[in-house]
């Protein structure tokens, strides 16, 4: 059930209405292969008038009404409840909207703006790709974490408020700054898309996800953290072997990753197990690649990007946005 849709269409036609939520994605709260278990004593609504997303907690006439920042949400896809009581919201604008709510309070303790978020296993991040204006600049992706056992301020690139955009660690690519808006007017040859599947190792040090830089093959990434949340990154570079598991004359044009499974811990070798198909050779066949993270790995070099002046004209929630700093 798509509760924008259920949402609007009951607040027209018979005033304010709840509606449960779908609970589609559970992948947003880093549970894999499986649904999280129904909400008790929680539905949302979309505020027909300002489009903004309305959480009552409680039930009946007791339900506590908890307004979230942000407008025009499409649906409110995933609540991820944690063991500490708070919830983690994520609703949908065409990106993800990602709330935390102390459920006791009743209040939005912070929130930001991200595309493909994923909750780590262990509950302590949430790693996604950093905002940008899918029009009007030249973007490249990064991926940042937000630490769920730090506060609002903590997880602030800067001191300048509450923004939904400044927010997070940056963990990949290496060698960047995590700067407000550094991630645009990039040069083209130095852009990357990352995912848009990132799939955590059960005990949530490790992850798995594609990186297709602007110049040069697409490979595949293996990103550690250690106890304290600090990142090293790997590449591997998937060879012809690797997309049809035996060598062929001919080259395939393209392959995608169905799935990862990270096996092992950080105090040793991991094995990584891939779900591979190509296209392009009929003589390829989906087929699990074996990876071991010491022999088939090798670190991924820093880079430092170029940034270029971004496009003129462009507004970013009703003012011109201001360049980035030249690196």
């Amino acid at each position: 059930m798509k509760l924008a849709y259920y949402a609007l269409f009951s607040l027209a036609c018979l005033g304010p209405a709840w509606s449960q939520i779908a609970q589609s994605h559970p992948e947003y709260c880093g549970i894999s292969g499986g649904l999280n278990p129904s909400l008790q004593g929680i539905s949302a609504t979309i505020d027909p008038i300002d489009g903004h997303p309305v959480l009552y907690l409680g039930e009946g006439s007791k339900a506590h009404e908890v307004r979230l920042p942000d407008y025009w949400i499409s649906e409110i896809s995933e609540i991820c409840p944690l063991s500490d009581g708070r919830l983690v919201v994520f609703a949908n604008f065409g990106g993800t909207d990602v709330y935390i709510v102390d459920r006791t309070k009743g209040a939005v303790m912070d929130w930001f703006r991200a595309y493909f978020p994923v909750m780590s296993p262990d509950q302590r991040s949430i790693i996604f790709l950093k905002f940008y204006p899918l029009h009007g600049v030249e973007a490249t992706d990064e991926l940042l974490a937000y630490d769920l056992t730090k506060t609002a301020a903590e997880n602030r690139l800067t001191s300048n408020g509450p923004s939904g955009e400044e927010v997070g660690r940056l963990i990949y690519p290496p060698g960047q700054n995590s700067l407000p808006y550094d991630n645009v007017g990039i040069a083209r040859d130095q852009t990357h898309h990352l995912g848009p599947s990132f799939q955590w190792a059960p005990d949530s040090s490790a992850l798995v996800f594609i990186d297709q830089p602007a110049t040069g093959p697409r490979q595949l990434v293996l990103m550690t953290l250690d106890t304290a949340g600090a990142p090293a990154a790997f590449e591997h570079q998937i060879s012809v072997s690797d997309m049809c598991g035996r060598d062929i004359p001919a080259e395939p044009l393209d392959w995608r990753l169905e799935r990862a499974t990270i096996h092992g811990n950080s105090s040793g070798s991991r094995s990584i197990s891939l779900d591979i198909s190509a296209t392009g050779n009929p003589s390829c066949s989906p087929h699990v690649l074996q990876l071991d993270s010491k022999n088939d790995f090798q670190p991924v070099k820093p880079e430092l990007h170029v940034t270029v002046e971004p496009t003129h004209g462009q507004i970013r929630e009703g003012y011109p946005v201001i360049p980035p700093q030249k690196k």
